[in-house]
């Protein structure tokens, strides 16, 4: 059973931002701007050109050859509107309802209507195969001249940025010095929104049904495409009976099985009667990724699997009472740590025991509550917290949570049971 209360269930309702959200989310980010000396931000990844521009790209978010295509912009001055530069095939009236201003460059896709393309008298553009950069660069530079910005500072995202799109960045405007604001929106980005929370929220929820859904699946003999294949359809039948859950997209699942099933193991064979299960895993939902896991054993595991996943339980547990406004994240690390070391396994070890999660589709965002990370933790954090163990004799460990930073100390988001269950063998 959970040691911290679990999050009381959402609703649709709850992952739509409100007015104020959106209002809040920018004078965040100008406060920071204002606090680096910059006199604007421009948007790169596909996490923060939706963050800044309220829309989310489905060629960005889905298509990385994108990556340099697409740009959401946002000016020191909160008399200037945010802006999104983006191919016309797209339906950016979500971005226009933001508040966003909108720059578009002809893509490959036609976007028109029947009926336009029905009209003799309609003299249509020749398209490029793809889009031209010669365009996609035109509508950058509107967007700074519209702030009024020929030189001076700027921020991106220059830790993510291609070369090409860098080099493009100096063409557009090269008496501009372009500076790194990576860090800077990571730091806007750590304090969630309750429509934020609600999303990764539902994100968890379609998680545990994949892994229930996989796991009462197993037979004898299950190969790990059953296992991959019996958590995306148990996601997918979950996301059919609410409507919080119509924006599910994506998914990611990396299943283990049987003994030598570290995290580089190839996964062959047939599941047999002892095995650990191991599932670490997500969804993404309106643009928001959980990171989730747990384990599950295929009959009686081993006396010394179960000996060591009560051992990273115990320590997972540990992890969860020390997450509060205030801790440090050294001081999550060293309860986890300490945990284990003392309880029969002196040189586990590991260089963090969670992290931050919200857009990125690489899961883990700073910061990492690793042994020297200072970072008070800080009310409306969601943190993923991880004890793993990726071994090459009884098996991988997960056990996996996202929980909400709260005055009180910490919800966990999902109320899936972190013992180690057994599930009958057939």
């Amino acid at each position: 059973m959970s040691l911290l209360p679990v999050r009381a269930a959402v609703g649709a309702n709850d992952l739509v931002p409100t007015a104020g959200d959106r209002t809040e989310q920018l004078q965040r980010i100008r406060a920071a701007l204002q606090s680096a000396g910059l006199q604007a931000y421009v948007a790169f990844t596909p996490s923060n050109v939706h963050y800044v521009s309220g829309y989310e790209s489905y060629f960005l978010s889905t298509w990385w050859r994108m990556h340099g295509k697409i740009f959401a912009a946002v000016s020191a001055d909160e008399s200037r509107a945010p802006a999104l530069v983006l191919g016309d095939a797209e339906d950016a009236a979500e971005a226009a309802a933001a508040g966003t201003a909108v720059f578009s460059y002809p893509m490959w896709v036609e976007p028109a209507s029947l009926a336009q393309i029905q009209d003799a008298r309609r003299t249509p553009e020749e398209r490029p195969a793809q889009w031209s950069e010669e365009a996609i660069d035109r509508a950058l530079a509107d967007v700074l001249r519209s702030y009024g910005i020929t030189r001076g500072r700027v921020g991106c995202d220059l830790q993510h940025m291609t070369h090409d799109a860098y080099l493009r960045l100096r063409r557009v405007a090269p008496d501009v010095e372009w500076i790194d604001f990576t860090d800077g929106m990571y730091e806007v980005r750590v304090i969630k929104f309750d429509y934020e929370i609600a999303r990764l929220q539902a994100a968890s929820e379609l998680a545990d049904a994949g892994m229930l859904h996989a796991v009462a699946g197993a037979f004898d003999g299950a190969g790990i495409v059953d296992l991959h294949s019996g958590f995306v359809e148990g996601a997918a039948r979950h996301a059919r009976t609410d409507s919080k859950y119509a924006g599910f997209s994506t998914f990611w699942v990396l299943p283990a099985f049987g003994k030598a099933a570290n995290i580089n193991a190839a996964q062959t064979g047939g599941l047999a009667r002892g095995d650990l299960i191991k599932f670490d895993c997500g969804t993404t939902v309106l643009g928001y990724r959980s990171d989730h896991g747990r384990t599950f054993a295929y009959g009686e595991p081993a006396p010394q699997a179960r000996a060591l996943h009560e051992t990273l339980k115990a320590a997972h547990d540990a992890a969860l009472l020390a997450v509060r406004p205030g801790a440090l994240p050294s001081e999550v690390f060293a309860a986890a740590e300490g945990r284990v070391r003392r309880h029969g396994y002196p040189n586990y070890n590991r260089g963090h025991f969670g992290h931050s999660v919200g857009m990125d589709t690489f899961h883990e965002e700073p910061p990492f509550l690793g042994r020297h990370e200072t970072r008070p933790l800080q009310t409306g954090m969601v943190l993923a917290i991880e004890t793993p163990f990726y071994g090459n004799d009884v098996g991988s460990i997960m056990i996996e949570d996202l929980v909400l930073v709260t005055e009180t100390g910490a919800e966990v988001l999902s109320p899936l049971a972190r013992e180690l269950v057994s599930v009958a063998p057939r």
